[in-house]
Formats: structure tokens, C-alpha cells, sequence
């Protein structure tokens, strides 16, 4: 699927095809995962389509991405709310991933 919007002569980098297939492998539980750590009255569908994206892949690298530190997969989701959204997008993420970093 996202191999389609490549140029027919490149191929997705690895690590890119690790985590889209990831994600979606996982999707279910990831989404389950983030929902129960929203605000009461919050659902999944409330959230921008960005923000869930970036929640997804940040809790995907946390859990099934050992080689990643816990602090360079929030700080990339981070990274990617303030360039995709806004200050206030990177404070909800880093605040709903908060709860998934080891201790």
C-alpha cells in the first residue's frame, strides 16, 4: 500500500516497512492500548488522524522495537507532532506515551 506512492525505481527503506507493517500487524492491541489511557469520555475516533498515527507508531517502537530507546521513540513521535501539528499535538502524545516508557 504505502510502496504504491514510491517512485517505481525505490523501494522503502527497511526500518519504514518495519514499522508500517508493524503497526498494522498490531493495530488492534496499540489501539486498545492507547484508548484506555484517554480521558474519560475520549475515544480513538475523537483524535486527530495525525495524532493516532503518531501514538501508534511511537507505542509500537516502545513495545516491540528493542533496539530503539524508550526516549528516541517518544522523542521521534515528539519530533513528528511539532512538524505534523502543533505544540499542544506533542504535549497530548508525550503525555499518552508517558505511560508505556519503562521505568
Amino acid at each position: 500500500m504505502y510502496e504504491e506512492a514510491l517512485p517505481a525505481h525505490e523501494e522503502a527503506p527497511a526500518y519504514l516497512t518495519t514499522l508500517v507493517d508493524g503497526v498494522l500487524a498490531h493495530q488492534d492491541e496499540l489501539d486498545a492500548q492507547i484508548s484506555a489511557k484517554l480521558k474519560k469520555g475520549w475515544t480513538l475516533q475523537r483524535l486527530s488522524k495525525t495524532d493516532l498515527i503518531l501514538l501508534r507508531l511511537g507505542l509500537f517502537e516502545l513495545q516491540f522495537v528493542p533496539d530503539v530507546p524508550d526516549k528516541v521513540a517518544v522523542n521521534e513521535a515528539l519530533e513528528l507532532a511539532k512538524t505534523y501539528g502543533d505544540d499542544a499535538d506533542a504535549k497530548f502524545i508525550n503525555g499518552i506515551l508517558g505511560h508505556f516508557v519503562k521505568a
